[in-house]
């Protein structure tokens, strides 16, 4: 016990033919970076505690961890205990104090054969734990993804705002699911299944960087105005299909846009699409927009332009930075009254130079 106890200069130690640590040997090894061992057996009261450079803790054998061993350990990225953390609940258990504050999740490892990634009682099918957070009134829910608390029909309606990390794939357990969605943060989702959003007639605000998209992804999704799809290559069928409120798009990467993918989407005023090849004739149907492209197909109710103001788009580059931080949107604000203060100051220059 309290071998190493407040050596706050030991950064590495070879832990390789150790087999059990007991309570306070490290505690408070400020500087200490890793934790790997095939060998450790067992952890006692408080051995990591304090550490609050560890970053990696891997250890392949251990079969018994005291609840207090890592406590104050903040800065932890990466966590392997295979034998005792085969599920996501034992994050919970065995590492209480970390499990209360995680802010990264990518490094986080578990078995993945032990978490079923098509169950219905989850909210999300990625094993990363993380605290929901619902709030009483039934008006309004915001949910932080990934999470593993079930939750049942009722409580998913009364969810406004998601957010999460790590999905790569959204595809709809049952119609109906999220329905009452407003915004949708996911910075990491690829792809979108068929139908998935279909008749999400809240759905406002979409941040994501979308590969692929299905047919009939987002149709009907009457309020959406929010969303880039810069890097979507094709556009199936009804894929955007009477979204009223969609604005202006740049389809940087479209090759492919097939039959009313965009139809009835009367808010989108331009789009350019420079590399297009291929375009249904009725891609934009009752869309009645300016369409900047090199593609030869004859379009009805689009105008053909040779060239689209870029100030047009600004609004995605605005999106996409208060989507990236909710700080953002009051850095922006601060940005706006700068500029004002200084145009309120520049005129009473005019008006002070025009009484002389």
């Amino acid at each position: 016990e309290y071998c190493f106890s407040n050596c706050i200069s030991l950064k590495y130690f070879d832990f390789s033919n150790v087999e059990q640590i007991e309570s306070f040997a490290f505690q408070n090894c400020s500087n200490l970076l890793d934790l790997k061992s095939n060998k450790i057996v067992s952890l006692k009261m408080s051995a990591f505690q304090g550490c609050t450079s560890l970053r990696k803790v891997i250890l392949t054998n251990c079969r018994q961890i005291n609840y207090s061993v890592f406590e104050s350990c903040t800065n932890i990225q990466l966590i392997y205990v295979p034998i005792l953390i085969q599920q996501v609940y034992h994050m919970h258990e065995y590492f209480p104090y970390i499990a209360q504050q995680l802010h990264k999740y990518d490094g986080f490892v578990f078995k993945k054969s032990q978490i079923s990634k098509t169950s219905r009682d989850f909210l999300a099918n990625l094993p990363l734990p993380h605290m929901i957070y619902q709030n009483n009134d039934q008006q309004q829910s915001v949910v932080y993804m990934p999470t593993y608390k079930k939750l049942c029909y009722d409580q998913q309606s009364q969810i406004q705002v998601l957010k999460t990390c790590s999905l790569r794939k959204f595809s709809p357990m049952f119609h109906g699911y999220l329905y009452n969605i407003v915004v949708f943060s996911c910075s990491g989702l690829k792809s979108v299944a068929m139908y998935a959003f279909n008749s999400f007639q809240y759905l406002k605000y979409f941040d994501a960087r979308l590969e692929s998209v299905s047919k009939g992804s987002f149709q009907s999704c009457s309020s959406l105005k929010f969303i880039n799809l810069s890097k979507i290559k094709v556009f199936p069928r009804l894929c955007f299909s009477d979204c009223l409120q969609l604005k202006s798009q740049k389809l940087n990467s479209a090759l492919i846009i097939r039959e009313k993918a965009f139809q009835n989407c009367h808010s989108m005023e331009f789009v350019e699409a420079l590399g297009l090849k291929s375009c249904e004739i009725d891609a934009f149907l009752g869309s009645n927009c300016k369409l900047c492209s090199g593609c030869k197909s004859e379009i009805v109710d689009v105008e053909k332009v040779d060239k689209i103001d870029q100030m047009e788009f600004n609004y995605l580059k605005n999106f996409d930075f208060k989507m990236k931080d909710h700080k953002n949107v009051i850095i922006q604000k601060i940005k706006i009254d700068k500029l004002r203060l200084r145009k309120i100051k520049a005129l009473m220059r005019v008006f002070a130079a025009g009484k002389l």
